[in-house]
């Protein structure tokens, strides 16, 4: 499930938040490569532009790879913690998402 359906929930108010602010929001799939280099390598070649990557936590590694081979186009990086995750799952809680600011 290394896909878009991990991001349901939070991941899907955090889209409505960013599209909002004027952001575009691309899903790299995962699934396609069989490297982690690969993976970031499609990311790259699928998107425009300076990036975000927001990963947890084999996305997180992807995030850092994109990083290592474009930074140019990294404008930052957000890699969310699987065990933060897990326990807000868990424990029934939602995230409270902060209203973003455009730079």
């Amino acid at each position: 499930m290394c896909d878009r359906r991990l991001w349901s929930g939070d991941g899907e108010r955090l889209q409505r938040q960013l599209t909002t602010l004027g952001f575009a929001v691309h899903h790299a799939d995962t699934t396609r490569d069989d490297t982690i280099g690969g993976m970031a390598a499609t990311l790259l070649r699928e998107s425009e532009g300076a990036l975000v990557p927001l990963g947890f936590p084999m996305g997180g590694i992807v995030a850092l790879e994109a990083v290592r081979q474009a930074p140019a186009r990294i404008a930052g990086l957000v890699k969310e913690a699987e065990q933060r995750s897990t326990q807000r799952r868990r424990s029934g809680r939602q995230a409270n998402p902060r209203p973003f600011s455009q730079p």
